[in-house]
């Protein structure tokens, strides 16, 4: 059974042309925080260089490496939007924008907390993974 909405005619279905798919495809765009890391060519290659730097001991798995880093480039990405908004927006438009940019910032810090579970070695001794302290 079909829902009503879908039988009525002459409801708007989205953009056909390719010109109209385009320009509806960037509606979300605002600060390019929403793609992935590892897909922005800008931050790329600094994920892998930091990536390059924490396997160079060999005692991390190659887990917490990744997330690690790409949690730590991703809180650096944030940091720069965030500058570029401090100078440019003001009232409600200005409370919006960081709204938006301390839900990301959570995410990072959420992932980064997340790859530093998979590392035990770096807690301070006597200290658990939830409550412990980073040592270095």
């Amino acid at each position: 059974m079909k829902a009503e909405w879908l039988e009525r005619p002459g409801r708007a279905t989205g953009p056909r042309t390719p010109e109209g798919k385009a320009i509806s495809s960037r509606n979300a765009w605002r600060h390019g925080l929403s793609i992935p890391i590892r897909a922005d060519p800008l931050w790329r290659p600094a994920v892998i260089a930091l990536e390059r730097e924490l396997a160079r001991d060999g005692a991390a798995s190659p887990a917490f490496v990744r997330q690690f880093a790409e949690a730590v480039i991703e809180l650096s990405r944030i940091a720069r939007v965030h500058e570029t908004f401090i100078g440019g927006a003001d009232g409600e438009a200005w409370i919006d924008a960081m709204r938006r940019l301390d839900r990301y910032e959570g995410r990072a810090h959420a992932k980064k907390w997340k790859a530093l579970r998979l590392y035990p070695s770096y807690w301070l001794p006597g200290r658990d993974s939830e409550g412990g302290l980073p040592c270095r």
